[in-house]
C-alpha cells in the first residue's frame, strides 16, 4: 500500500463497494468433527511436508516449512517448528498447543474449553474462529 496506494486505494474501494463473500465449507459444527481413524499424523524432523488428515491428532516436532491444510482433528501439537495451518478444523473439547514455534494460521477455526497454549512462539492468526 505504500509503493502503489492509488492502486492499493482503488482495491479496497471496489471491494467494499461489492464484496464477494464465499461460503466456507470447512467452518462447520463441532459435531462434524468424526475422525475417521484413532490413530495420530506425525511429522518429526521432516522439511515442506503437507499433511491433510481427518484424525484424532497431529503432532509436529522439528519440521519446516510445514502446510497442514483441510486437516480436521481434536488435537495438534507443534513444537519447534515452522507451520502454515489453512482451511482446518481443530476441534471436539480439545485444542492447538504451540511451543517454540512459527505459526501461521488462515481460514480455519479452533474449538475448546482452551482452544490455544502457546509458549515462546510466534503466532500468526486471521480469518479464523
Amino acid at each position: 500500500m505504500d509503493d502503489v496506494p492509488e492502486r492499493f486505494n482503488a482495491r479496497v474501494a471496489a471491494f467494499l463497494n461489492l464484496p464477494v463473500v464465499e461460503p466456507r465449507k470447512y467452518l462447520l459444527l463441532r459435531a462434524s468433527l468424526q475422525p475417521v481413524t484413532t490413530r495420530t499424523g506425525t511429522c518429526d524432523g521432516q522439511h515442506e511436508r503437507s499433511l491433510r488428515v481427518h484424525t484424532t491428532g497431529i503432532t509436529i516436532h522439528r519440521c519446516r516449512d510445514t502446510r497442514v491444510r483441510d486437516a480436521r482433528v481434536r488435537e495438534l501439537r507443534i513444537s519447534d517448528a515452522v507451520v502454515n495451518i489453512e482451511g482446518s478444523l481443530i476441534a471436539d473439547g480439545w485444542r492447538l498447543r504451540v511451543d517454540d514455534a512459527r505459526v501461521t494460521i488462515t481460514s480455519s477455526r479452533i474449538e475448546g474449553n482452551v482452544a490455544i497454549t502457546a509458549a515462546g512462539s510466534h503466532l500468526d492468526i486471521a480469518g479464523c474462529r
